[in-house]
């Protein structure tokens, strides 16, 4: 008998992973000019990304020769973070139990839209960044939960195209 999954409190989770929640802290190493551009300024950031595009167009001739597709080329360890993209895409989660749960719980279905878009909205900036998730495991999986109870289920199924099945699952 396999013991039963640990479940993180949310506030262990976000302490783990260090999610930002304010403004400053989610633009670290960038500056919005006046211009509306976003401009990285993170000098280790831009150097850890240098030397990618040659790496790119070298192994992209090696695989013509070999007569292999695009979908062959492996990009350098460098510029990965540390997480899978099962993380990251449960990191789109964060907020379902804030705003999924009302929802629910209301009656008017414009209100329940408005708040499902708000869901779906609330933690896009969690999810971008200059780094690539790592491509998880075929069969890797993450569950955890919530601080309200509600669960959720991630299985990596297929490799090529990355397909993970997941399971939102409320109280």
């Amino acid at each position: 008998m396999a013991p039963p999954p640990k479940y993180f409190e949310s506030a262990e989770l976000l302490k783990q992973f260090a999610l930002p929640t304010e403004q400053d802290q989610i633009l670290a190493g960038f500056e919005y000019p006046e211009s509306g551009a976003l401009v990285c300024t993170d000098q280790e950031m831009l150097n850890k990304q240098k030397g990618v595009l040659a790496h790119v167009v070298k192994q992209l001739a090696v695989n013509m020769l070999k007569g292999l597709s695009i979908s062959h080329i492996s990009m350098p360890i460098k510029i990965f973070e540390a997480k899978s993209s099962i993380q990251r895409m449960c990191d789109l989660w964060t907020h379902a139990p804030n705003y999924l749960r009302r929802a629910a719980d209301t009656t008017d279905p414009l209100e329940r839209f408005k708040l499902v878009i708000t869901f779906a909205m609330s933690s896009i900036y969690l999810c971008c960044g200059q780094n690539k998730p790592f491509n998880p495991l075929l069969g890797e999986t993450l569950q955890g939960e919530f601080h309200d109870g509600s669960k959720y289920y991630c299985e990596h199924t297929s490799h090529h195209p990355p397909i993970t099945n997941f399971l939102l699952e409320d109280v």
